[in-house]
């Protein structure tokens, strides 16, 4: 009634905090109520002030009010909510006024529709839409068209449109019939409370209504396509506009003729914007978008309206008022449908982490007039990006006014700003002009800056706005919650429970909700309900990380049952000695907190993106390939066909006609299946179960799946309780066990480069195939585009979208036949502004016959092309890195920015960043770069940035190096710094510009790894179970039958609760440091634990290997945390695996899997079918023979699903946790697997039990693949002699292509490419070759095409060759030619088939050398001279001759002794051996660039690009001084020569102590030094191990022995340890011993 008198005052903000112009929380309990206003106070503190002094706080609060709203505030715009699908259709397409005239529910016409309220209606016929459109308000459903019955419980609930009643005159609907059959027992006063709810759920959940608009971006952001608008009207022409004159409007720019047209412009816009948001407006009068030619344009009552084509200008002038009339009516539903709701674009100047004016305080710039760097402590964040302050006084100046202390132009540089470009600064370089503070690149666009600031600066802001469409971002809306691998926040604790009960409380599986992509769990449903209803209120505070943490900013993880609630917030703790610090001053820390946690939030959040599961097979294909309309049309489950698909939320739908996927298209949401597609009851459940497609129901209108037929009756006898169960399961499910949907990506590229490197744009602008330029090139979508001047790479950069090429560039009549086929790039045609390009010159005659069909029906068939052969893209990282796997060749990166010089970095301070090890030469800055590592990481991955400039990569030397616009730029030498720094900003844009294509071709997929420590059954913490270390605080042997596989290892449980608890947080009950001794990794080392010595620190369980390490650890345990991790990641870069499941398949000693029987016959023929090796195919490592080739083919297309399951072993003996080998007659197909048996007998006992034996051996065998299987090794098979590895009997590969006719190659251009070396004619060749081996390499390994198309392998003749589909074929000889040529595309895919099979059987693992050193007769290298002075005289300006090493200071690399003058040389050789060891192996540099060997002189010698070179004479010293391209061409020649002469590092026959008989340890027992702590003589019973006999006296001894003689084999190979310290090896007494470190050590005396 009266709602202005009792909403509080200042917004419900505390009182006090007003009074001081900042906005403060308040605690609802603190209030006062003065001359009937109501006053909040945030705590007793603002109470105790307002008490004093009410009327002064109250007087400065009225003041400071207007400004703050002004500030902060939001305009106020009313909100609807309407139910719709796809968020525009609503009553699910059906028609509102249908249920007023016909009294029933009836599916609306798309041809008629209206837009109310943001929402689409359709209607059945053009009648009812214009009854509609004279009083909507009559016709649209009450409630936003959400059930009636649910507003009555206050909550939103879809509908199903045939349950409806008239109430009143008004429609309403209902979920289903359960609810329609409640609201009339009593519709009165369901209605009643409906409508009291309604406006509460509004104000929740309801948008902003008419907030979209819809503008023709086909062209970018830059409208009609740079036309001038004004133009059009004002001169009746289309003029084109000037790039200098540009306005911004509506989020896009307009670009004008001249400065008159632009102020006209800006005085009206809305009389100038082209009618129907720029799109052509005979194309909306028909109802759909279509792009406009500029020129093509009419002026109807004023109204700019342009149009497609002539074609189109022609219809719309036959009548252009009924046309335009049309065109009026249908824009607001395409800008309902079409839309998106606009979003401010935001430009900042920021790194990866977001991290603003590279760390630099932007107050300071006022305050002390320099640059200051700010510290990680005070941040802040505006426009998305992270602002530093050198203090808490600055930070909060920022706080109070943002704007006032960001810089001007996002931070770039203000003179660039005002020539129109965007260019980075120097933060030193600056001015504060006109109150604004502006950044400079460098001193020169400072000096040319102040020489007229005043106009620079005008143009810059005239400039900005352009700047700003054309290169920011709508900033992202983030969160950040501590949660679990699974998802699971609080640790599965109750956050309702701190509130209600005040302690912490576990929550119960069955009992979930989903906030933020997290799932909460809670102790009962009540308090599910009361957190779903308000989840803002019981989440805990900074995501649930420690608050006191994010004080310090950082993060960190919490123990559940420390913390408490402050001012209604859950605020949780580390620990309780972090709570002890926290209570001394809660106020301050959580001010602190409160202030970090923004930009913990930009730095670490993700964006929130819905999760989506779908039950799908291993291909992506949903509902096993049955057709989800046909369960609505044709009432039953119906098989799709392959050639009808589309996708939709990350998987595949197949359909049994083009009708019924165009009507899924249509409406996908209608059709999908409910809850993923898995069983509806398993859901009721809280479980993920697969599904028998004919087993359904349509409930509500809804696709529901079942498992089985018993499953459906279970559900069916309670249905409305199955739904509501299953309903409130799945988000939770949907989070645990789904994603976020990828972006998938299928682009035609060759080596990364599109449209085989021709311009895309100049298919437009020149209208012909133009090749491009290396030069002139752009990474767009995960490939490379090339360009033949720099003004096409210009127009590709502002509008990418406009230049890319249809179907991802693969053939536009291939996709329109739902195929993928590769293109001539002369073949293309340009159908309404999209570049099409065509296999061949027949495949473009067709298409040319009825392009906008074809073209109609290819856009169709893309999705599903992408859903199933599209990839995410996965970014790479190229990084120079050395053999050890360090950046910067060890150098610390900080040590550049703040000594100015490049300082050697120490193994104990590590970093790594992007999969490369970083090393630093203080703590201190090892915390700096950990901070901000895209900071002090150099640019261009570490390569010299003057070769990235000219598209090369080159290696660097870290002593020659720059810093500029705040960025790390190192060299490969002094003389391409001199290069550089001639025009150091050029360069740099040029190196930047080209860095994203060098990434693409050279760079990795960086790899996660993990490092645990497992026994060589895969099993981790030697069995002991996780959780009941927390639990019992001791070890508990875990039991083999109750198991976990986590991450490639196998852990043991006591009991199945304690099971459990892991599987709900895995992470929670994993030791740290992979289960190694935590003091060991401190000191940078992994090294073995025992299971007694443990413990938990801060909720991680820590292991040690001895007393000793478990008492170093406790004498500083936080010295020596914090080392351990800082090393760890290190560590698990240098020792860690990829996350793999090794392959166990049961196959004969060929090879052959399945005993040669046929897979694809068991189920096409139900019976085992010998298979025959003439039809072969290979899958994971194994050979399967066919009956036929046409069963060989359908297994080649989806291998998968016709594979026998459990890897062709037993399926009952895996039931019982064994393998067995398979009689492949005894078989069965359940649930479309083939399942195969050891004897009738196990068949028998199989079936008796049914889906229980199926889920046992489900449970075991990913146990078993981790202990028996292994990861096969990928085989090569090239025809090549064995002598010397050349292939193609040394002839020219590429000449094949580009001369067509074969030519022999040189020596001195070679290339390796799968363990052979190839030879060229000419460099240009061996670099094309380079660039794209796949592509020139023989196909069949260059054995002879027709000799394996009969299964055979032939050597060939090069000049009998056939170059067919790009590919080149060798054969024996003209005859051979004569015969392939016949048929040459049957034989080829004959030979295709054939090929795998060969490869299996006959090729063998890539096996590289990788060692070639030059080397004396003692593995001397360098002639003992040290390799370390070479570096330390060169770079102090001394060049003088190298120095001797001594023969007691060695290091060893590679194989090869190198002698150090001194312990410090020694000491830098270790730290970094492949930094210091000679290049080319220490062999003559000029003799290998001719590609031969030659002993070189170690004093005569040069460094190059941070190596070290030596040569053979002071003459060839020369001719490498005078071509300074013999570098490059010995580097290109290095690999074939380590190919053909090198040799694979030695593995060193272990050093063991034993006597004549090979007997180790004297015959002492080595297991009993370590069960029974004293010297044993063993027995008879013996083992080998390392060329030693050990002796045991117990079988049990011997047993533990065999199981990990590692752990039980003595150290020094049984040699006396005091002996090996001095450098001797001395026999030992067997009974004088110490086990150190969980290792055996032995002494003489």
């Amino acid at each position: 009634a009266e709602p202005a008198k009792y909403v509080p005052v200042y917004g419900g903000y505390c009182a006090y905090g007003a009074s001081r112009s900042v906005l403060k929380p308040i605690t609802p309990t603190l209030f006062e109520v003065v001359d009937d206003k109501l006053y909040f106070l945030q705590n007793k503190e603002a109470m105790d002030h307002w008490k004093l002094d009410w009327r002064r706080i109250r007087y400065k609060a009225n003041a400071n009010w207007p400004g703050m709203v002004s500030r902060h505030g939001e305009p106020v715009q009313t909100k609807v909510l309407v139910n719709k699908m796809e968020g525009v259709l609503a009553i699910q397409g059906y028609d509102p006024v249908a249920y007023f005239t016909f009294k029933r529910a009836e599916e609306g016409d798309p041809s008629y529709t209206a837009t109310f309220e943001d929402a689409i209606y359709q209607f059945a016929t053009a009648a009812h839409r214009d009854q509609f459109l004279r009083y909507p308000q009559k016709y649209v459903p009450a409630f936003g068209g959400y059930c009636t019955y649910a507003a009555s419980l206050n909550v939103l609930k879809d509908i199903t449109p045939s349950c409806f009643d008239i109430l009143d005159g008004r429609l309403v609907l209902f979920h289903n019939e359960s609810a329609l059959e409640i609201w009339h027992e009593d519709a009165e006063r369901t209605f009643a409370k409906s409508k009291a709810n309604w406006a509460g759920l509004v104000v929740q959940h309801g948008t902003h209504a008419g907030s979209r608009v819809l503008v023709n971006q086909e062209d970018g952001p830059v409208a009609i396509q740079g036309y001038d608008p004004v133009a059009y009207i004002e001169q009746k022409e289309a003029v084109q506009g000037n790039a200098q004159f540009s306005s911004v409007f509506g989020g896009m720019i307009y670009r004008f003729a001249s400065p008159a047209n632009q102020a006209t412009f800006q005085e009206s816009p809305a009389k100038y914007m082209p009618s129907y948001g720029g799109y052509c407006g005979y194309g909306v009068s028909l109802n759909v978008l279509k792009d406009i030619t500029p020129t093509c344009f009419d002026v109807v009552d004023g109204r700019l309206v342009l149009v497609h084509n002539q074609k189109a200008l022609e219809l719309w002038k036959h009548s252009p008022s009924r046309t335009l009339h049309r065109a009026d009516a249908n824009w607001p539903g395409l800008v309902m449908r079409k839309g998106t709701v606009p979003e401010e674009k935001v430009l900042v100047n920021k790194n990866e982490y977001n991290l603003a004016l590279q760390g630099y305080d932007p107050v300071a710039y006022f305050t002390q007039k320099a640059a200051v760097r700010g510290l990680p402590d005070f941040t802040a964040v505006q426009d998305d990006a992270i602002y530093r302050f050198a203090s808490a006084e600055n930070q909060h100046m920022f706080l109070e006014c943002p704007k006032m202390y960001a810089p001007a132009f996002g931070g770039y540089c203000g003179y660039a700003a005002s020539m129109g470009v965007l260019q980075q600064v120097s933060p030193q370089c600056f001015d504060v002009f006109d109150g604004r503070l502006v950044l400079q690149h460098n001193d020169t666009a400072q000096v040319m800056w102040r020489s007229d600031a005043r106009g620079a600066m005008m143009r810059a802001q005239a400039n900005w706005p352009s700047l700003e469409v054309l290169n920011g971002s709508v900033p992202v809306h983030k969160v950040l919650v501590n949660k679990s691998d699974t998802n699971l926040a609080l640790q599965g604790y109750d956050p309702v429970a701190y509130f209600t009960q005040s302690m912490a409380v576990e929550g119960h599986p069955s009992f979930t909700a989903v906030y933020e992509n997290a799932i909460y769990r809670f102790n009962c449903a009540e308090h599910r309900d009361r957190f779903t209803q308000n989840p803002s209120k019981y989440v805990p505070a900074f995501g649930g990380y420690c608050g006191y943490s994010a004080a310090r900013n950082v993060l960190k993880p919490v123990t559940a049952s420390v913390g408490s609630i402050i001012g209604g917030r859950l605020i949780l703790m580390h620990d309780e000695k972090t709570y002890d610090i926290w209570k001394q001053d809660i106020k301050g820390v959580l001010a602190k907190a409160d202030a970090n946690w923004p930009a913990l939030l930009s730095r670490h959040g993700a964006p929130l993106e819905p999760y989506v599961l779908v039950n799908k097979n291993e291909s992506g294909i949903a509902l096993q390939g049955y057709d989800p309309v046909a369960y609505y049309t044709l009432k039953r489950a119906t098989p799709g066909d392959p050639q009808y698909t589309t996708a939709f939320e990350d998987a595949i739908y197949q359909f049994v006609s083009a009708e019924h996927r165009d009507t899924f298209i249509k409406n996908p949401h209608r059709y999908a299946p409910m809850f993923g597609g898995y069983c509806g009851t398993a859901l009721s459940m809280n479980m993920l179960v697969e599904i028998t497609p004919s087993c359904f129901e349509i409930v509500d209108g809804h696709l529901v799946l079942f498992h089985t037929k018993e499953s459906m009756e279970a559900w069916n006898n309670d249905p409305d309780d199955a739904w509501v169960k299953a309903e409130a399961n799945w988000p939770a499910l949907a989070v645990r066990h789904g994603g976020t949907p990828g972006t998938k990506i299928l682009v035609n590229a060759d080596a990364g480069l599109a449209i085989r490197g021709y311009d895309p744009v100049a298919y437009f602008r020149q209208g012909e195939a133009t090749k491009g330029c290396a030069h002139f090139v752009s990474v767009q979508g995960g490939v490379i585009y090339q360009f033949a001047c720099a003004e096409n790479l210009a127009a590709f950069v502002q509008c990418p979208k406009k230049y890319t090429p249809a179907f991802g560039g693969h053939c536009g009549y291939a996709a329109s036949s739902n195929e993928l086929k590769d293109i001539d790039p002369t073949c293309f045609d340009i159908v309404a502004g999209r570049l099409v390009l065509l296999h061949n010159k027949e495949a473009l005659s067709s298409w040319k016959r009825s392009p906008g069909r074809l073209i109609a029906r290819a856009d169709v068939n893309w999705p599903g092309l992408m859903a199933r052969s599209g990839s995410s893209p996965v970014p790479k990282v190229l990084i120079n890195k050395t053999e050890e796997n360090l950046a910067l060749q060890g150098y610390d990166a900080v040590a550049y920015f703040k000594q100015n010089e490049a300082v050697v970095g120490h193994p104990q301070y590590t970093a790594v960043h992007e999969d490369v090890i970083y090393r630093f030469a203080s703590e201190e800055n090892r915390n700096l770069f950990a901070d901000a590592p895209t900071t002090y990481a150099p640019a261009f991955g570490g390569y010299c940035a003057y070769g990235a400039s000219l598209y090369a990569l080159k290696e660097a030397n870290p002593f020659c190096f720059d810093v500029i616009g705040g960025r790390l730029c190192v060299f490969s030498s002094e003389a391409a710094l001199v290069q550089w720094k001639q025009d150091d900003s050029g360069a740099y844009k040029r190196a930047e510009q080209n860095w994203p294509g060098l990434v693409l071709v050279h760079g990795r997929i960086p790899v996660t790894k993990v490092v645990v420590n497992k026994n060589d059954d895969g099993v981790a913490l030697n069995g002991y179970d996780p959780v009941a270390f927390f639990r019992k605080n001791r070890p508990i042997e875990g039991k083999a039958d109750c198991r976990v596989l986590h991450e490639g290892a196998i852990y043991y449980f006591a009991s199945p609760v304690y099971r459990r608890l892991f599987l709900e947080c895995p992470s929670k009950y994993l030791p740290a440091f992979g289960g190694y001794c935590a003091y060991a990794a401190s000191q940078g080392a992994l090294k073995p634990v025992q299971s007694s010595l443990f413990d938990i620190i801060k909720g991680q369980l820590l292991f040690f290997g001895s007393f000793k390490a478990f008492a170093a650890w406790q004498h500083n345990t936080p010295l020596t945390s914090a080392a351990a991790e800082a090393q760890w990641p290190g560590l698990v870069e240098r020792y860690g695996h990829t996350l793999e499941t090794p392959l166990l398949v049961n196959k004969n000693d060929e090879g052959v899997a399945l005993k040669g029987y046929d897979a694809v016959a068991f189920f096409t023929q139900t019976k085992a079918v010998p298979g025959s090796p003439a039809f072969a195919a290979v899958h994971n490592d194994a050979i399967y023979h066919f009956a036929s080739a046409r069963t060989r083919d359908v297994f080649a297309k989806a291998p998968s699903k016709y594979v026998p399951a459990f890897g062709g072993y037993c399926a009952y003996a895996l039931a019982s946790n064994a393998l067995k080998d398979v009689k492949p007659e005894v078989f069965a197909v359940a649930d479309a697997r083939l399942m195969l048996f050891s004897s009738k007998k196990a068949f028998k006992e199989w079936v008796q039990e049914g889906k229980g034996n199926l889920s046992k051996a489900d449970k075991n065998w990913p146990y078993l693949q981790v202990r028996d299987g292994k990861f096969p090794d990928a085989k090569v098979l090239v025809n090549k002699p064995s002598d010397l590895p050349v292939a193609l009997q040394g002839y020219d590969p590429v000449s094949y292509f580009t001369r067509n006719k074969a030519i022999e190659g040189s020596k001195r251009f070679g290339a390796v490419h799968e363990d052979a070396v190839y030879l060229f004619s000419t460099p240009d060749n061996r670099d094309m070759f380079a660039k794209a081996p796949h592509k020139y390499v023989p196909a069949f390994g260059g054995f002879c095409g027709l000799a394996v198309t009969h299964n055979k392998l032939k050597d060939v003749k090069p000049d009998c060759f056939d170059v067919v589909k790009d590919r080149l074929v060798l054969l024996s000889g003209k005859e051979a030619l004569s015969m392939w040529l016949k048929d040459r595309q049957g034989l080829l895919a004959e030979a295709d088939a054939n090929w795998p099979r060969l490869v299996v059987t006959n090729g063998a693992p890539l096996d590289t050398p990788s060692v070639l050193v030059n080397k004396d007769a003692e593995d001397l290298a360098l002639e003992g001279f040290d390799p370390v002075v070479y570096f330390r005289k060169f770079y102090f300006g001394r060049i003088s001759l190298p120095q001797e090493g001594l023969a007691e200071i060695t290091g060893v690399h590679n194989d090869s002794i190198y002698r150090m003058a001194s312990p410090e040389h020694q000491q830098l050789f270790m730290l970094c051996p492949s930094r210091y060891v000679p290049a080319f192996g220490g062999y003559c540099a000029v003799k290998v660039a001719q590609g031969v060997l030659e002993v070189a002189d170690p004093t005569i010698y040069d460094i190059v690009e941070g190596r070290v070179v030596v040569f053979s004479t002071f003459a060839d010293f020369t001719q490498w001084q005078r071509d300074p391209e013999l570098y490059a061409k010995a580097k290109a020649s290095w690999p074939s020569l380590v190919l053909c002469y090198g040799t694979h590092p030695s593995n060193v026959t272990p050093l063991i102590n034993a006597d004549e008989s090979g007997v180790a340890l004297h015959g002492y027992d080595p297991v009993a030094y370590f069960t029974q702590h004293k010297a044993v003589v063993g027995g008879d019973e013996g083992s080998r191990y390392h060329d030693a006999t050990y002796w045991f006296a117990t079988a049990e001894h011997q047993e533990q022995f065999q199981k990990a003689p590692k752990k039980f084999s003595p150290a020094f190979g049984g040699y006396c340890a005091y002996g090996v310290s001095r450098g001797v090896l001395k026999d030992i007494t067997p009974t004088l011993f110490d086990v150190r470190g969980g290792r055996l050590v032995l002494l003489q005396n």
